[in-house]
């Protein structure tokens, strides 16, 4: 197992991103997983970090994209407009770093709560062409500014595996009335009782914590059908 520390990934203004490449053999795998977190829910948070070791146990390598916004003083004092604008600037850089670094990969865009925003973005300025039409997108907890992802998804045929709670009080019902959740496809995975840090709605610690493995399975399940865009 390696870990590089990505230094000429920089976003706006030359500012350095924490990104991180574990590489798990002797060479890069295959396949590529980019990770993209929430506002305040690092990489390594319970729910991506066991997801990570699950990738691992595959033999993928891992990518996080770790922006840490929330972190961010210039982002934080910015204005609802100017973070947007900012945000997007920012999504587009690391969609080039992405077509240039991971060009002739299968890649799995990873996605939680404002990371599925990111993906959104990132979709894009993606080169689909790069990857051999090899490309699988995972949303959790997707927040209701992720959804026009469905355009993108619809149009390249892109299989896509969303996951959410059904006690998701942000979310939920605007992601069963949205046009994403209608798709053909888009493969939805609901988590009973959970909100959006998948914890258990009635605080009972043990659901909790068995709600974090959960999207595991629905995961293993998603990846062993090869659910990959159909050309």
């Amino acid at each position: 197992m390696k870990k590089y520390k990505l230094d000429d990934l920089r976003g706006n203004n030359n500012r350095q991103i924490n990104a991180v490449y574990w590489q798990v053999g002797d060479e890069s795998s295959d396949t590529i997983v980019c990770t993209f977190p929430g506002l305040s829910y690092p990489t390594e948070a319970p729910i991506t970090f066991y997801q990570k070791l699950f990738f691992f146990d595959l033999g993928l390598d891992w990518v996080a994209f770790d922006y840490r916004y929330n972190e961010n003083e210039e982002f934080m004092s910015m204005t609802d407009l100017e973070k947007d604008n900012y945000f997007k600037q920012e999504q587009k850089i690391f969609a080039e770093y992405i077509n240039k670094k991971f060009k002739d990969k299968k890649i799995i865009l990873l996605g939680k709560s404002l990371g599925t925003f990111a993906i959104s973005e990132i979709m894009n300025h993606l080169d689909i062409s790069n990857f051999n039409g090899k490309i699988q997108i995972i949303l959790q907890t997707p927040t209701d500014t992720s959804f026009d992802i469905v355009n993108f998804i619809e149009r390249y045929k892109i299989y896509t595996l969303v996951i959410i709670g059904n006690k998701d009080g942000q979310f939920f019902s605007k992601y069963r009335d949205s046009d994403l959740f209608k798709s053909e496809y888009v493969i939805t995975k609901e988590i009973d009782g959970a909100g959006h840090l998948f914890e258990d709605y009635t605080h009972d610690l043990e659901k909790s914590i068995n709600n974090l493995y959960k999207p595991i399975k629905f995961i293993e399940e998603y990846i062993k059908e090869d659910h990959v865009t159909k050309k």
